[in-house]
């Protein structure tokens, strides 16, 4: 049975898969290969139907087949504004004031950047430091889904606050691989990049959990199945004022504090967006300057998956779990801090 085979266990009709030793990239596993027998199933159904029996019933058309409150991605998707209609929303804010070349963070996965304003300071190297949020964050527009061309709308706001360089660059989690591409385009120009900066970045050479044949609303499908699941929650829509209170906390962070529960899904619908275009970017190589800042977890990436990427990169390791508890870790704070001392 194709459950025993992947846990390696004997299984019961009433087990649930994710406490008998499955986990996300199992299931997408199950999945694929239950698209090879031609059944029709998605990651989120899995976590949707957890136990043999439930998920053997929803391929059977026994349940409802995963109709929720909660709107579809094309629905939000839809209803969105065109990226052209009315005046574009900026992207970039300053987060710590300095002089010299200022430095450039680009937001991790949830498209936000607030969080890193009180830690600005303590990692600026007296430098004047910009963030650059997602774009769908400000108003609900259907933005660009693709890396490039999130790099090159970047790279005009980058250009308007500092016309020449050389340039200081970071990445924060998947904002890693769009600030390589923003760093690469700079080089291909002619323009000076001094440094750049990953803080517990993955490239897309490492397996992923998430099926790259996919589409977005998958991607957002997937996203919903599991905050129900780490919040315990039937319907996100019904439970987004509690729900983006927890993701709001301070060692969370996926939101910052002025963001409304209103906008919880439309929220899930630009991390879709935003996990789609990562998923199928095609990073290419960097020849410049890196530093990469990883968990213990994300070590063995560095001289296998970095390396081919970011040839002159050097690589600090911190015994955290996550990008947060970088950004917050002292020595992290003291490093990214000499560093930017520097005079480029």
């Amino acid at each position: 049975m194709l459950w025993e085979d992947l846990l390696g266990a004997a299984v019961q009709p009433s087990d649930d898969f994710f406490d008998i030793g499955g986990y996300s990239f199992l299931a997408v596993q199950m999945v694929n290969e239950l698209r090879e027998s031609g059944h029709r199933l998605s990651a989120s159904d899995v976590y949707e139907h957890p136990t043999l029996e439930g998920l053997a019933s929803h391929l059977a058309g026994g349940q409802a087949s995963a109709e929720h409150p909660e709107p579809a991605f094309s629905a939000l998707w839809s209803e969105a504004v065109s990226p052209w209609s009315g005046e574009r929303p900026k992207a970039l804010v300053q987060l710590a004031l300095g002089e010299r070349e200022p430095f450039f963070w680009v937001h991790w996965g949830t498209g936000n950047i607030g969080y890193l304003r009180p830690l600005a300071d303590r990692i600026s190297g007296g430098r004047p430091v910009y963030g650059f949020q997602h774009p769908a964050l400000v108003r609900r527009e259907r933005v660009e889904m693709s890396v490039g061309e999130l790099a090159e709308r970047y790279l005009t706001e980058l250009l308007e606050v500092q016309p020449e360089g050389p340039y200081l660059l970071g990445g924060l989690c998947n904002g890693s691989n769009i600030a390589l591409e923003m760093a690469r385009r700079l080089t291909e120009r002619g323009r000076e990049v001094a440094l750049l900066a990953f803080v517990n970045g993955y490239p897309n050479s490492i397996p992923s959990d998430i099926d790259p044949g996919d589409g977005p609303e998958e991607f957002y499908q997937l996203r919903l199945a599991t905050l129900r699941q780490r919040f315990e929650v039937e319907n996100l829509a019904a439970a987004a004022p509690e729900v983006m209170k927890q993701l709001q906390a301070e060692d969370v962070a996926y939101y910052d504090e002025h963001e409304k529960s209103g906008d919880l899904m439309w929220f899930q619908a630009v991390w879709a967006a935003i996990a789609f275009a990562h998923r199928h970017h095609d990073p290419r190589p960097f020849a410049g300057r890196t530093l990469v800042f990883q968990t213990k977890k994300g070590e063995p990436s560095f001289t296998s998956h970095w390396k081919a990427l970011v040839p002159n990169s050097q690589a600090e390791t911190f015994d955290v779990r996550s990008t947060l508890p970088i950004l917050q870790h002292g020595p992290f704070q003291e490093s990214i801090t000499r560093h930017l001392s520097q005079n480029f």
